[in-house]
């Protein structure tokens, strides 16, 4: 009896130290944070929307007075740093490190997506879901011409009044979607100085749509008269609905398609 109640009590006392040791090994575990992939972090708020701010500069050079290059980022509510166990993934679509040591770079986050994930927790296409498996309602509500326009206005003119930022240049560049991005910016900003377009279409989401279609179609099969059909009937009909059960909502495809 003596002896069953001692291997008993040896049990669980082993069992009870390897518990101490992982939670003591996750405790030492840090929590990874953009500064730990070379960024500066900053958190601003656009009405009452929090907007998350990137920086990568020349390590050492932070605080060295610069021009700033604000780049805008495609489609898709993809978190701006994605990381596994071992590194992270590139923020950019090109190496900033060249053009960091003429610039402050800086990408500002999809609205109420978080700026940072590990791979693993998201699909294959890196898109950041909620718990219904869905994109959040509050980033299809936002996901919007006027709205990035709007809210990066308002980030330029917060990095501006930084002491490290100089005033005399400002270039904002943007690829795919960005790009519209960029160029409705520019239009809209004199403080911008230099604007770079890449990847994108100046005839309009739904003529690329179409564009796509053309392409696809056999004589049998006609897509594109489908999109024209959800154009006039439905975007244009109702340009102004954001339904957040959609990816594309007629709000979002008529602002980025006139």
């Amino acid at each position: 009896m003596i002896t069953n109640l001692n291997n008993l009590f040896s049990k669980s006392l082993s069992l009870l130290l390897f518990v101490l040791a992982n939670m003591s090994f996750s405790f030492c575990q840090k929590i990874k944070q953009p500064e730990d992939f070379g960024f500066r972090h900053f958190r601003i708020a656009y009405k009452t929307d929090p907007v998350d701010i990137l920086i990568k500069s020349t390590k050492g050079e932070e605080k060295k007075q610069k021009p700033l290059l604000l780049f805008c980022q495609g489609s898709l509510p993809i978190p701006l740093i994605l990381y596994d166990e071992k590194d992270g993934f590139g923020t950019f679509p090109f190496n900033p490190d060249s053009l960091s040591h003429d610039y402050h770079i800086a990408i500002v986050g999809k609205p109420f997506i978080p700026v940072m994930a590990d791979i693993k927790t998201l699909q294959n296409d890196y898109c950041f879901r909620d718990s219904t498996g869905n994109f959040p309602a509050a980033y299809i509500q936002r996901n919007l011409l006027t709205y990035y326009t709007e809210r990066n206005l308002e980030v330029i003119k917060f990095l501006q009044k930084q002491p490290w930022v100089s005033k005399d240049k400002l270039v904002v560049a943007g690829h795919s979607e960005g790009s519209t991005i960029a160029a409705k910016l520019a239009s809209q900003s004199k403080k911008i100085t230099h604007l770079i377009y890449s990847g994108g279409s100046p005839l309009g989401r739904i003529l690329t749509i179409i564009t796509r279609s053309r392409q696809r179609e056999t004589d049998s099969i006609q897509y594109a008269e489908n999109d024209f059909d959800y154009w006039g009937e439905d975007v244009v009909q109702n340009p102004d609905n954001s339904d957040a059960s959609k990816g594309d909502n007629n709000k979002n495809m008529y602002e980025f398609s006139i």
